[in-house]
């Protein structure tokens, strides 16, 4: 916990300094789960927008559960957002208590034990 009695509103991100990408929080995430999980690149946008198409087009006909459609595609091919608590961290002398790993797996044992997993 941080006190802060400085006069005034700021804005500050809460991260991890080890930064990672959507593959390593997949398998994190998996580890966590105690599952294998396999990590499919996803193809160039272009690729990507024509089988949006193609697919939602045959969802329509044979009328089948489009799993991509235009907002899945607009979030899968949105570029990435990093944060850094580089600013907190310097201010206010913040520091995680918790890696990525170790949070994961005690909200995969939370999730276990109220039977939601």
């Amino acid at each position: 916990m941080v006190d802060d009695v400085r006069p005034g509103s700021f804005l500050y991100f809460a991260s991890h300094p080890d930064q990672i990408d959507v593959r390593e929080l997949w398998q994190k995430l998996g580890q966590a789960m105690g599952k294998r999980v396999v990590v499919v690149p996803f193809p160039p946008r272009a690729i990507a927008y024509v089988a949006m198409v193609i697919v939602t087009l045959l969802a329509k006909i044979f009328r089948f559960k489009n799993q991509l459609d235009e907002k899945q595609y607009d979030q899968t091919s949105a570029p990435a957002f990093v944060c850094s608590s580089a600013r907190l961290r310097a201010e206010l002398a913040w520091a995680p208590e918790h890696n990525l790993a170790d949070t994961l797996s005690n909200a995969a044992k939370g999730y276990r034990d109220t039977g939601w997993l």
